[in-house]
């Protein structure tokens, strides 16, 4: 991307788990590298991790439709009901939307998966890697309906950008299979904020390893139920065990329970090394934790949240195509852990497919 023009440009995640703001990290970095200036609308654990990972940006708070899911696994009524409240946040994003864009001079917005977050009075690009969502079996009649409406919110941006792989099977699946056909939408390679050649650079012997790291993430109330769930299988085994809980808005003070280290928070240096020294790493299915482990090159065990059918339908493609292993989160007891040697095993996937460039900005 050659760029003469230096931009204003807006970030807006998705504040459903970290990953939407996660992934957002490398592509802001690239950005303001080219000279652009970059300022982030965020909200709750989403903002606070990209102000520890850009404190001397400018960053707002902007809130949105946040979701509420049960505590047991099946969601789709739960859900249901919910979609007035995401019909009118999706308008008031737009509102907020608007006064941001007047407040700071805004001339481009790239939002992921912020369908409210854009405007026509500026350029706006949407980042998603589900143009063709999975409803369950259950819902699978309504696949097509939902795939037409998401089509329809993406023409309404300037540009679609799929953080995904050209190759095939792609690393997304049928997620993205179905895109709209204009001439506006890139697959623009996997994102990861875990960049190899530059955090080998600050290797740290220091840094523990672990006999299992887990790494949590998601909403709630299904995040601290895995986290309860993992404590009292671990806390008296012979396992070591780190938890790195997903709590940017923590301070990084480790707690000790029994054999388990859990850690709010880690840096995206200190999270790589954790993750290439572990012998075995169990995690959501969340697409950009995904990513991730291709990045470093390595598998894991899989525990879908449960009710998300992304991640249980990832976490099946991921275990058909490229060797992972999943479960679910009622099967989750010590009998699963054995420790394989996962590290010697690889992805396959080729550095080329990673971002590293863009398309030319609107």
């Amino acid at each position: 991307m050659n760029n003469s023009v230096h931009k204003r440009i807006l970030f807006s995640p998705l504040n459903w788990g970290l990953g939407h703001a996660s992934r957002l990290i490398p592509i802001i970095k690239h950005l303001e590298a080219q000279g652009h200036t970059c300022i982030v609308g965020a909200e709750l654990r989403s903002a606070d991790l990209l102000r520890k990972a850009f404190p001397h940006l400018t960053h707002e708070n902007l809130p949105g439709f946040n979701v509420r899911f049960s505590a047991g696994e099946k969601q789709w009524l739960n859900l249901l009901f919910q979609i007035p409240k995401f019909l009118y946040w999706k308008r008031k994003e737009n509102r907020l939307t608007k006064k941001l864009i007047h407040k700071h001079h805004i001339e481009l917005i790239i939002s992921d998966n912020r369908y409210g977050v854009k405007s026509k009075l500026v350029p706006s690009i949407i980042i998603t890697h589900q143009t063709s969502p999975f409803l369950g079996p259950a819902f699978s009649f309504l696949r097509p309906m939902m795939t037409k409406i998401i089509g329809n919110w993406i023409k309404t941006f300037d540009q679609c950008w799929i953080p995904d792989t050209t190759e095939s099977p792609p690393v997304s699946g049928i997620l993205s299979e179905s895109v709209p056909l204009r001439n506006n939408t890139y697959r623009i390679g996997l994102l990861s904020r875990l960049n190899q050649s530059i955090l080998e650079k600050d290797l740290n012997d220091e840094i523990p390893t672990a006999d299992i790291l887990i790494i949590l993430s998601g909403p709630e109330p299904h995040r601290s139920q895995l986290e309860k769930h993992i404590v009292q299988h671990f806390k008296n085994d012979a396992f070591k065990v780190i938890l790195v809980q997903g709590k940017p808005e923590l301070n990084a003070i480790h707690n000790q329970i029994g054999k388990v280290t859990l850690i709010p928070h880690c840096t995206d240096s200190h999270l790589y090394h954790l993750m290439i020294k572990s012998a075995l790493i169990i995690c959501r299915s969340g697409y950009s934790t995904i990513m991730d482990l291709f990045a470093i090159d390595r598998k894991a065990i899989l525990i879908p949240t449960p009710g998300q059918y992304e991640q249980e339908y990832l976490a099946q493609h991921l275990t058909q195509n490229f060797g992972f292993t999943s479960i679910r989160q009622n099967e989750l007891t010590l009998k699963n852990f054995h420790l394989p040697k996962l590290s010697a095993q690889k992805n396959n996937i080729k550095l080329s497919c990673f971002f590293s460039q863009l398309p030319q900005l609107p």
